[in-house]
């Protein structure tokens, strides 16, 4: 039996649905974990090297209820939008069930924050965001949704945030992770960098994780190169979290992915 993702990126049971950048999903090879990876397409509306990013288009906000960017004014929106509409047919189907996507007001650029207006992390009762990049809509959603607001300068928050748990997380980001200190979450704070997402210096630690169980973080590729490989898995120990090493290349930016439907 399956069913949607209740709070997003803490799935509760094995994960058997996420989203995740078309352009990764042969390198990742999810379906040798009993997952089925549904491909985010390339963003006509972002710069390319994060154009498949899932954490810059979509936002779980709900089990079944979704916000994504408009593309109504980005040149090459029609084969997009057909691929968008299609990768929400397919989650659909799996569980049987409607899915609620909801349409944001702010349309992407490759300019900062214009990028960054979906980059929200949601986890346990929190919401973590820069309010002078997000969108308006999601905003309002957000609030109704009674998320605690948590603000911060970071604009990529979802980018920079490796979710461990409700209570525990892992970012290089010195602000997210005073402000997540201060809402009594545990945090381990590493260095900037060691990341890789070509056409960029360095990427994220929440770009290139997820969770694909309760108890299991997916890290896209090795982390032995990072300086605080053994803080990591220390962290990781403590909080009996298990890793799961999902290529044999360095640790990079994906983006994300976003779990949306698990076992029961």
């Amino acid at each position: 039996m399956y069913r949607f993702v209740e709070k997003p990126n803490l799935p509760e049971g094995k994960v058997k649905m996420v989203l995740a950048g078309e352009i990764y999903l042969d390198t990742l090879r999810l379906d040798r974990l009993g997952i089925e990876a549904v491909g985010v397409s390339s963003s006509p509306c972002l710069d390319a090297p994060v154009a498949s990013h899932a954490d810059m288009q979509v936002v779980h906000l709900y089990r079944d209820i979704f916000v994504e960017a408009p593309v109504e004014s980005c040149k090459g929106k029609e084969p997009y939008k057909q691929k968008i509409d299609n990768t929400w047919c397919k989650a659909g189907k799996l569980v049987e069930l409607g899915i609620s996507v909801r349409r944001g007001e702010s349309v992407l650029s490759p300019d900062y924050p214009a990028c960054a207006a979906y980059n929200v992390l949601l986890f346990g009762k929190l919401a973590v965001f820069n309010p002078k990049c997000l969108d308006n809509a999601l905003k309002k959603a957000i609030i109704s949704l009674e998320y605690q607001p948590v603000f911060v300068k970071q604009g990529f928050s979802r980018c920079s945030v490796c979710v461990i748990s409700q209570n525990a997380v892992i970012t290089s980001d010195t602000g997210i992770a005073k402000a997540l200190r201060d809402c009594g979450v545990d945090v381990l704070l590493i260095r900037p960098g060691y990341i890789e997402l070509p056409g960029y210096d360095t990427g994220f630690i929440g770009g290139a994780s997820f969770k694909i169980s309760n108890d299991t973080v997916a890290f896209t590729g090795r982390l032995n190169a990072h300086p605080d490989y053994d803080q990591i898995l220390a962290f990781l120990k403590k909080h009996q979290m298990h890793s799961c090493i999902l290529s044999s290349k360095p640790v990079f930016d994906i983006g994300s992915a976003i779990p949306i439907i698990e076992e029961v």
